[in-house]
């Protein structure tokens, strides 16, 4: 039985709710992203629960009369993608300014759309991204909601992502054109009160634009992360804005439930205290060139002389769509020029190895676990660890005849290869179709929102 088999997926949506339902995903070249065996063996994974329970050849013995045998031979199962870093609420204006200015994207999302978002259009907002983050096999990510009005708006936010089943990390950052941050801090305190600890899947944090002393400060005294966007001695001359002065640093303030997005402008001692306490670090292969952001070209040469573990991020989708494949390739691409270029041309700067395809694909699920506060316990296939996967489909044309497993999800793969998505043990998207959402709904409820707002605008 496979993908292609809807009863399969009908039976395995049908245990959702049973914490010993279990599932054995047979014969498939399976990459574990295990530092201890990292690349691809032919393997069976056997899931009871939310947990991975085995990873190994022939595991038919584990089986019970209610297990869910599936056959993927012609697929490669891999670790569920990690987006560290992802504004949700912005899924209803996809594609609306493609060739946008980073001054073009204020304005558009964050002066003109974003005072007109009702709590529900918010909730739409964030369902419509969580959606197709799972559509392309993006089981984890970080929402930095920088649209949080109000209480009420972010209880929305959050029921959008919920009700995805999607695992995220969901941050609540004030508007842009809020200019109080006390009355920011005031309604997150009281979103800090109303949300439950005890939800495996959604997880709170603060989102700070441009951090400071204070705001780490603030989070340390509420018990919450930060995630943040980090761009250090670098002025951003588009909006006559000056370079954050990193005040946080050296302060004993930085710890491992914290995220940094873009990363620019961080000096070698800065990356090593980010290394050293485990923050979550990320840098966005598309968005940085696209906006020109620092220097238009994302960090990650300074990440990897810092020995930091990072991952990868989309950041919006006003501009370019949600896709991981696209993102990696893009990564890959920009890395190894970078390598080059400094082995070719430099004269005594530290080498930097071109990256190959296996640290592209690390970047993008295990080297994002500590963003999500999971380090070593999510991005990776093995026993204990909760069954976040995915599996791609390799029949098709434009992968036959197929070389390394590694190599074809990294070059080779696209959204519409991937025919499986579990989160925490659940099956979320079979074959071409997305479990637990009535997707047409949200579309038709995003078309609507997406209308009314750019009504508004084009009108005022």
């Amino acid at each position: 039985m496979e993908p292609s088999n809807t009863h399969v997926g009908e039976v395995l949506a049908a245990g959702a709710d049973d914490p010993q339902r279990s599932a054995i995903l047979r014969h498939a070249e399976v990459v574990t992203l295990d530092p201890d065996r990292p690349r691809s063996e032919r393997s069976d994974v056997f899931i009871r629960g939310s947990r991975i329970e085995a990873v190994g050849a022939d595991l038919g013995h584990l089986a019970d009369e209610n297990t869910v045998v599936v056959d993927l031979t012609e697929h490669i199962v891999l670790p569920g993608f990690i987006d560290c870093h992802v504004h949700a609420w912005e899924g209803v204006f996809r594609g609306a300014v493609p060739d946008a200015s980073f001054p073009d994207y204020m304005a558009f999302a964050h002066l003109a759309c974003a005072p007109l978002m009702t709590p529900d259009e918010m909730r739409v907002g964030q369902q419509l991204t969580a959606v197709q983050a799972i559509n392309a096999g993006a089981t984890t990510i970080v929402d930095n909601s920088h649209n949080t009005k109000s209480v009420e708006h972010a209880l929305a936010a959050m029921d959008g992502l919920r009700s995805t089943g999607i695992r995220a990390v969901f941050a609540a950052g004030a508007p842009a054109v809020d200019t109080d941050p006390e009355k920011f801090l005031s309604t997150f305190a009281e979103l800090r009160s109303a949300y439950p600890d005890d939800d495996e899947l959604l997880t709170l944090r603060l989102f700070s634009p441009m951090p400071s002393r204070g705001v780490f400060e603030f989070a340390r005294a509420t018990g919450v992360g930060v995630s943040a966007e980090l761009v250090l001695g670098v002025p951003v001359p588009q909006l006559g804005l000056p370079a954050a002065v990193g005040d946080f640093f050296g302060e004993g303030l930085i710890g491992a439930d914290d995220t940094f997005n873009h990363c620019i402008g961080v000096s070698a001692r800065q990356w090593s205290e980010l290394r050293d306490v485990g923050a979550g670090v990320n840098v966005s292969p598309r968005s940085d060139p696209h906006f020109g952001i620092g220097p238009a070209f994302p960090p990650v040469l300074q990440a990897q002389a810092s020995g930091a573990v990072f991952g990868i991020s989309s950041d919006n989708e006003v501009c370019y769509g949600l896709d991981f494949f696209t993102e990696m390739r893009t990564l890959l691409t920009l890395q190894r020029s970078a390598a080059f270029a400094r082995l070719n041309f430099s004269s005594g700067e530290q080498a930097i190895s071109p990256f190959g395809t296996l640290d592209t694909l690390r970047a993008a699920t295990s080297g994002g676990a500590p963003s999500v506060g999971m380090p070593g316990r999510l991005g990776m296939l093995k026993a204990g660890l909760p069954a976040d996967l995915i599996a791609v489909n390799t029949g098709r044309l434009h992968l036959r005849p197929r070389g390394d497993a590694v190599g074809t999800v990294v070059n080779f793969c696209t959204n519409s290869d991937i025919d499986v998505v579990f989160v925490n043990g659940t099956l979320r998207k079979w074959g071409e179709g997305i479990i637990g959402t009535d997707v047409a709904r949200t579309i038709a409820e995003a078309e609507r929102c997406r209308e009314r707002v750019l009504g508004a605008v084009n009108t005022a």
